[in-house]
């Protein structure tokens, strides 16, 4: 019961009610509440009643709970550079607002978003206050999946629990949280062709996003990663030896900086090297600087990637209206072409932990995120190396009616 300021709970025992306790607080109210009803189904109210249960573990605090996440799960299973940016943002956007709350606040969305209102306040907005979120989200589910013992000591219904829907409706996942599709290698070949014929920007703009898609599937790299790659980090360092392509430096907000993960280099496949030398004399022809300190991919990035993002979308569009085949593509974005990387080399039968290595990710991260993959190649399911799977997708296109014409393209 609420009576003006003070709030007060009682439990009902067979034929009596006990009072439990009088508050300021309603959430300290809620969280007895949680506990008595908890006792009560244990059949051990009445030593609640005496106040003999043990409940010292209710005095968890958010920063002791997420210090055990970082130690437990973060730390053994998330990137090095990940993980020093998520100590990082918790120690500054969350430990000095929410590290003393008591866990049991958390029950309700109110304490989540009075730590965000906080932390905006603060100065973390745009992408830092996505990241606070995530980081909150990632370590709560984490004691739900895991520490379902610790959340429940401390009366975190929210968190110990998942509530039923009280409608009827079924639950589907918003699209924002259903994993995003991962291109093959056809898909991404068709893309990348349906790139280049766009005629309303200059004649080497749609060769360069189209080379980026490419790239980005035939090497899996992340997009800051690969706009910050100069001609000097393409080598061969035998002469019977690949080619490889040395990954350590990425683009963020118009500045050269460290890569996310770690320092890599990548085998360049014959099919986008040869794509990469008809870059070149393609740049050349056109006044571009291609000499070995120049970027690969030349542009301005004050807003973002260049222009990939902007036109991504209504290329996909346009694969998705003239052939029903490609219709998932039609809001496909340019990170599926690294997530169509990682699962084709997986159902290829290369092992998960030399393409984490390569891609600048972990085993452990793969394990998780490509599991469908990861069951499907051992029930047999298995895709051409990954090369032919390449080379099979240009000859494909040529022959699709979506193929483009235009003579800079070798199939």
């Amino acid at each position: 019961m609420i009576s003006g300021l003070v709030t007060w709970c009682c439990f009902d025992t067979v034929g009596s009610r006990k009072h439990a306790g009088t508050f300021d607080d309603i959430e300290d109210a809620l969280a007895m509440k949680q506990r008595a009803e908890r006792a009560k189904r244990e059949g051990r109210l009445d030593e609640f009643a005496a106040g003999l249960l043990d409940e010292e573990s209710s005095t968890v605090t958010l920063w002791d709970f997420m210090a055990l996440w970082f130690k437990e799960d973060a730390a053994p299973n998330l990137g090095e550079a990940t993980l020093v940016n998520y100590l990082q943002v918790a120690n500054k956007r969350i430990r000095p607002i929410a590290g003393s709350w008591p866990l049991r606040a958390f029950e309700k969305p109110r304490a989540v978003n009075e730590l965000l209102q906080r932390a905006e306040r603060e100065g973390a907005r745009g992408p830092t206050r996505d990241r606070v979120r995530k980081i909150l989200s990632s370590a709560l589910t984490w004691g739900v999946e895991h520490r379902g013992e610790l959340v429940r000591a401390n009366g975190c219904k929210q968190v110990s629990a998942r509530r039923r829907r009280r409608s009827n409706r079924s639950h589907s996942a918003s699209p924002a949280t259903r994993p995003e599709r991962a291109l093959d290698a056809l898909e991404a070949e068709t893309i990348a062709r349906a790139m280049l014929e766009r005629s309303d920007q200059r004649t080497w703009q749609p060769e360069r996003d189209a080379l980026l898609v490419r790239c980005l599937f035939g090497l899996g790299m992340r997009p800051e990663e690969l706009v910050a790659a100069r001609w000097s980090a393409l080598t061969r360092p035998s002469r019977r030896g690949s080619w490889i392509l040395v990954i350590d430096h990425a683009l963020s907000h118009g500045s050269i900086t460290t890569v996310k993960t770690v320092e890599r280099s990548k085998r360049v496949p014959p099919y986008v090297l040869d794509r990469l030398v008809d870059w070149r004399a393609s740049a050349e022809q056109h006044g571009l600087p291609t000499g070995e300190k120049d970027f690969i991919v030349p542009g301005h990035a004050a807003r973002g990637h260049f222009t990939l993002p902007r036109y991504f979308r209504p290329a996909t569009a346009r694969v998705a209206q003239r052939d029903q085949r490609f219709a998932h593509l039609a809001n496909a974005t340019a990170y599926a072409a690294r997530r169509g990387h990682i699962t084709c080399r997986i159902l290829a039968g290369e092992p998960v932990e030399a393409i984490a290595r390569s891609c600048g990710t972990s085993a452990a991260t793969i394990y998780r995120h490509y599991f469908v993959a990861i069951d499907a190649i051992d029930a047999g399911h298995r895709l051409p190396r990954f090369d032919d799977q390449l080379v099979n997708a240009a000859a494909m296109a040529v022959e699709s009616p979506l193929a483009n014409v235009r003579s800079c393209i070798v199939g």
